[in-house]
């Protein structure tokens, strides 16, 4: 028997177990599988059975943020809450999916990914400043991207707007570079530094000349007076 067909074999086999909802039978990487491939399918009522099976006691920390990262990614808010309410960690990878969720403008979920209890005991908000693994924060990703309502909701929850990350980055400039007025303004709006340069030293206003963005020039120029 060659090495494709025996992977296939074994992944028809897998996918009986699945569609039969034979968990017990399934190994505890089959059962992990199970949750991801699950969640790709954003089907809820059998990522609760399956967070409701006795197996479930063996996730890990990894397993369950691995899960919530999936779930962030592709915007399922309802099955991000039951991952929560599971035990995911509110640490690293969870970060990492806050990002994500910034990244691609998903504001619902990040809204479901803010306000955790207890990883902030002053304020019950998530520390949105606790860099992921790629040193980059939630407010540099949306502004990269132009998205002012995710970016709003983020300063709301106590982001630094100056923030430089390790690439030198920082959200105004970024927010330039998207060519979003919208974003920049909320920026500004937070009393971001006008003058402040990333790593190349460019500020906002250099980068709003280079693209030749007329609206974003006279909104900047006005902020420096």
């Amino acid at each position: 028997m060659n090495k494709v067909r025996f992977f296939l074999i074994v992944m028809l086999g897998f996918a009986h177990l699945c569609a039969a909802n034979d968990y017990s039978k399934m190994s505890a990487d089959e059962f992990k599988q199970a949750l991801m491939e699950i969640i790709t399918q954003n089907n809820q009522d059998e990522v609760s059975k399956i967070l409701a099976h006795p197996k479930a006691k063996n996730f890990n920390e990894d397993d369950l943020r691995e899960a919530l990262v999936l779930a962030a990614e592709n915007n399922y808010v309802n099955i991000a809450h039951k991952l929560i309410q599971a035990g995911a960690d509110i640490k690293e990878k969870y970060c990492f999916a806050l990002k994500h969720a910034a990244e691609k403008g998903h504001i619902d979920m990040v809204k479901a990914l803010l306000p955790v209890q207890g990883c902030d005991k002053r304020a019950h908000y998530m520390d949105v400043n606790y860099l992921n693994a790629h040193r980059d924060d939630a407010l540099i990703a949306a502004a990269r991207n132009g998205h002012a309502d995710v970016m709003r909701e983020i300063i709301n929850a106590g982001a630094n707007v100056n923030y430089q990350n390790t690439f030198g980055q920082i959200a105004l400039v970024e927010a330039a570079k998207s060519g979003s007025v919208d974003a920049v303004k909320v920026l500004l709006q937070a009393r971001a530094n006008v003058n402040a340069c990333d790593s190349n030293g460019y500020t906002a206003l250099i980068i709003a000349k280079r693209l030749g963005n007329a609206d974003l020039i006279r909104l900047l120029s006005d902020s420096k007076n």
